[in-house]
């Protein structure tokens, strides 16, 4: 009894390691486009308008969202991950485009 409740046990553990190692992992992608500001003031948020006029809003650290800021009306290209999540109110037609790297064309 107690080899068969340990099987099971070994069995369940591994299905479930199978599982979660074949969870599908999110792509990288090349994106190129215009760098621009979408919202007003304070608030508003960092986009790119890629050039099949897909918008992206651009999800970074402060520090990279600054210096991709200045480059406004600039093309880029972002090496970065498209997350499945909500963006920012003031840009909710976009997709979230999480930046890994990023360059000036």
């Amino acid at each position: 009894m107690k080899i068969k409740l340990f099987l099971a046990a070994l069995s369940l553990a591994f299905c479930s390691v199978l599982a979660f190692g074949m969870a599908k992992k999110p792509a990288n992608v090349h994106m190129t486009g215009i760098v621009e500001f979408y919202g007003n003031g304070p608030f508003a948020r960092l986009g790119l308008k890629a050039d099949d006029g897909t918008l992206y809003y651009l999800d970074a650290e402060a520090d990279v969202q600054k210096e991709i800021g200045a480059l406004s009306g600039n093309f880029i290209l972002v090496d970065g991950i498209v997350a499945d999540q909500a963006p920012p109110v003031e840009m909710l037609n976009a997709a979230v485009l999480k930046v890994r790297k990023w360059k000036k064309l």
